[in-house]
């Protein structure tokens, strides 16, 4: 496992040692989460809360020591933070002083011991520091070479790289943009294992450079981080003590990011697998959260149940899309306890209910499919579904009139004519003209192809004398779209893409000229659905609901549930 540590620093990282007691330099006094968790002494206090002694003390004894210019402005002594580091950290160099005992970066200590302890181990850090053209009298440069200095000895395993920020340490825009090159290009190594991570501290320096790094490393593609958050305790900083740290995460901010990406996937493209893979990678950063104690696994814990739920229904849509059935059942069975547990689960019995492997629900399934196929403007799909919508009628219209009576036994769906029942039942002359039509498949007698089959259904119909206009006119219908089926035929054979627009200049160059008229393109799920009504009872009356409108069957349940679970998470 490698993890790095990404850190600001700003002027309140540094305290030092001025008559028994450690004073901070350039810390902002209003910090709301500054407490005295021990009781301090009366200097102390005074320290802390008495800004005019603790800045004589500054300016009378530290300035001079360091030979650091006091310049009055508006009638107050003020000091450069940038050119008293310059001078502390060249004094630090001189080895006949002994400043390392008088130097406290109580906070960037803190983050640093919880950093490089187990299990983090942390080797390599780097650290945003402010360097601004021109010159200000804040910046941190000259702060960070000091504390290279003094992680030399204090932590002589970690290795601290610069990162200068060289412009206005306010300009919110161009901190956003130096932030996001760091995350997006080669200054870090690469994380390339699954458990390598990131730690990021962004306590230190101006508000828009916390905003910043805090908003692109949640943004970055690194997956597993934590945030380190220093405890800011009042007695620690004037007693020169390293800060103690917590873990967090801000999770419950990156799950609204999270929840509104899958929500836009499912409700733009219909992208359940996507929506899958946004999720799990979520429940595992959450795992991850749950593994580091960064949140409290009473809060955790509820949401990744959630996330398990939706993605197990997103997932089920997924073998619907795919076709397969019995995963997608599979996965719907929910017991007893789990539905009194959690009573939205009873939806899973009520699409289980929905969906089977028989020939109407397979009819609606893939009807629906190529609904959304076109809706997203993907025609390859589009048009591989109505094929084979097409020829799940023909199979549809061979069992209404029981015509598998003149097939072969437990080879349903294959269309193996056995010569035996048909002798038999129409006999040898029959045989005869439906041999040709067939082809022989190890040792099966196979009608060949869509007119083939469409031909020996006619022959069925006119034997049963049923519906025989309700055939004529299905057929015809069928007949239209065999067009479209020929063309995707021809794009897969040829190797050639095709789309909407391509679709349509085929259809304005040779409708005329095709007998029956094939429908225009826009109009091809309107055959379908005509198709699905035919009086024939091609599909049960339950499923004429999900023609048209705007209700695609069991795709939008799930689509909506799912949201719903989500939102409601988020909630939380």
């Amino acid at each position: 496992m490698t993890t790095i540590l990404i850190a600001n620093i700003g002027t309140s990282d540094i305290a030092v040692e001025i008559d028994g007691h450690y004073i901070p330099i350039g810390f902002n006094r209003n910090e709301i989460n500054a407490t005295f968790k021990e009781d301090p002494t009366p200097e102390e206090k005074r320290i802390w809360e008495d800004e005019a002694f603790r800045n004589k003390l500054i300016l009378t004894k530290l300035c001079p020591e360091l030979n650091v210019t006091v310049t009055p402005i508006n009638g107050r002594d003020t000091f450069s933070f940038r050119e008293l580091t310059l001078k502390l950290k060249e004094a630090y160099e001189d080895p006949a002083d002994n400043w390392h005992k008088r130097i406290s970066p109580g906070r960037f200590w803190g983050v640093l011991k919880t950093a490089t302890d187990q299990p983090f181990n942390v080797r390599e850090a780097h650290i945003f520091v402010t360097n601004q053209k021109p010159p200000h009298f804040a910046d941190t440069i000259y702060l960070f070479d000091l504390l290279e200095l003094w992680c030399k000895r204090e932590f002589p395993s970690l290795t601290i790289k610069k990162e200068e920020i060289n412009f206005s340490a306010i300009d919110q825009d161009a901190l956003l943009q130096h932030y996001y090159h760091f995350f997006n290009g080669n200054s870090l190594p690469q994380l390339t294992q699954t458990d390598d991570m990131i730690l990021v501290s962004n306590k230190g320096g101006t508000t828009q450079m916390k905003e910043a790094l805090k908003i692109q490393a949640m943004a970055s593609k690194i997956s597993q981080q934590l945030f380190i958050e220093p405890d800011l305790c009042k007695t620690r900083v004037v007693r020169g003590q390293l800060s103690e740290c917590n873990l967090t995460s801000y999770w419950q901010y990156m799950r609204t990011q999270k929840y509104q990406t899958a929500d836009l996937l499912l409700k733009t493209r219909w992208d359940f697998d996507g929506a899958v893979k946004i999720l799990q990678e979520w429940k595992n950063y959450l795992k991850f959260v749950t593994r580091y104690k960064a949140s409290p696994q009473k809060i955790l814990i509820p949401s990744i149940i959630t996330i398990n739920q939706v993605i197990k229904a997103l997932s089920v849509a997924v073998d619907c899309f795919n076709l397969d059935i019995p995963s997608a059942k599979e996965k719907l069975k929910v017991n007893s306890k789990t539905l009194k547990a959690y009573p939205h689960m009873e939806s899973f019995t009520n699409w289980n209910s929905q969906i089977s492997q028989n020939t109407e629900s397979q009819l609606l399934n893939l009807y629906t499919r190529c609904r959304i196929y076109w809706q997203l403007g993907q025609v390859a799909n589009f048009l591989a579904s109505m094929s084979s919508f097409y020829e799940e009628v023909l199979y549809r219209v061979l069992q209404i009139y029981n015509g598998e009576e003149f097939f072969e036994n437990n080879h349903p769906g294959k269309w193996y004519l056995s010569r035996e029942k048909v002798v038999q039942k129409r006999g040898q002359q029959k045989w005869n003209e439906f041999l040709p039509r067939c082809n022989l498949w190890n040792g099966h007698f196979q009608l060949k192809d869509r007119p083939n089959k469409r031909i020996f259904l006619e022959e069925l119909v006119n034997y049963r004398q049923q519906q025989v206009q309700d055939w004529q006119k299905l057929c015809e219908v069928l007949k239209s779209l065999d067009y479209w089926v020929k063309k995707r035929n021809d794009m897969i054979h040829g190797a050639s893409g095709i789309s909407i627009q391509r679709m349509y200049e085929l259809w304005e160059q040779e409708h005329f000229n095709q007998n029956p008229e094939p429908p225009r393109p826009d109009k091809i799920v309107e055959e379908m659905a005509d198709i699905c009504r035919s009086p024939l009872s091609i599909l049960k009356q339950d499923y004429q609901q999900y023609m048209g409108g705007d209700d695609y069957y069991i795709y939008s349940q799930i689509r909506q549930w799912a949201i719903a679970q989500l939102m409601e998470d988020a909630k939380r």
